[in-house]
C-alpha cells in the first residue's frame, strides 16, 4: 500500500506542476507526503526498540490509513478548495477518524499490555490527534499568509469560519474514531 499511496501523491505532484505550478501543493505531494509514508517502515526497521513491540502487520496498517488520508485530501488540494465546495469539512472529519487509528496502533507500542490500558492509549491517542489538530490548522494559516495563497480554506468563506469548522469537524471525527475503537477493540 505503500507504493500505492506514494504514487498517488507523486502523480498528483506533477500534476500540478504541469498546471497551475501552485509550488505548496507539489512541494506538499511530491516530496512531504512520500517522506510522511515512508517514515513508519523507516522507523521500524531502524529502531530497534520499536521492532521489539511492533509487527510489520502494524506498520502497513499505519501506512495504509496514512495513504487513505492522503487520497482523501486529493480532491480538495486540486479542484474543490478553488470552486467553493466545503470539501473541508469531509476532509477533517475523515482523516482525523483515520488518524486516531494511526495515534492507537502506535501509541500503544508505549505501553507493555496496551489492550489492558485501552483507555489510557485512548486518552493519549484523543490528547494527541487533538493537539495535532490544532498545530495542523495553524500551520496551514501560516503557510497561506506566507505564500500569499487560499489553499487551505474554502474561497467563499473567512478563514476564521474556516478554521472554526475544521476544528469542530475534526473533533466530531476524533469522537468518533475513538469511540469506534472503544467499542471495538
Amino acid at each position: 500500500m505503500i507504493i500505492v499511496g506514494i504514487v498517488i501523491s507523486l502523480i498528483v505532484s506533477v500534476y500540478e506542476l504541469l498546471t497551475r505550478q501552485r509550488g505548496i501543493v507539489w512541494i506538499a505531494y511530491g516530496i512531504l507526503n512520500p517522506l510522511i509514508l515512508l517514515l513508519p517502515r523507516v522507523i521500524y526497521y531502524r529502531w530497534r526498540e520499536i521492532r521489539k513491540r511492533a509487527t510489520i502487520d502494524m506498520v502497513k496498517r499505519v501506512e495504509l490509513l496514512g495513504a487513505l488520508a492522503i487520497a482523501l485530501n486529493i480532491p480538495g488540494s486540486l479542484f474543490f478548495h478553488d470552486m467553493g465546495v466545503q470539501y473541508d469539512r469531509v476532509i477533517h472529519f475523515s482523516t482525523v477518524v483515520l488518524y486516531v487509528l494511526m495515534a492507537f496502533l502506535i501509541i500503544s507500542l508505549f505501553f507493555e499490555k496496551p489492550l489492558d490500558n485501552k483507555k489510557n492509549v485512548l486518552k493519549w491517542s484523543g490528547i494527541a490527534v487533538f493537539l495535532g489538530l490544532f498545530l495542523f490548522e495553524l500551520f496551514q494559516f501560516m503557510l497561506d499568509i506566507m505564500f500569499g495563497t487560499h489553499l487551505f480554506f474554502d474561497l467563499k468563506q473567512s478563514i476564521t469560519v474556516d478554521i472554526l469548522e475544521d476544528i469542530l469537524f475534526g473533533t466530531a471525527g476524533l469522537a468518533l474514531g475513538l469511540l469506534y475503537i472503544y467499542y471495538r477493540k
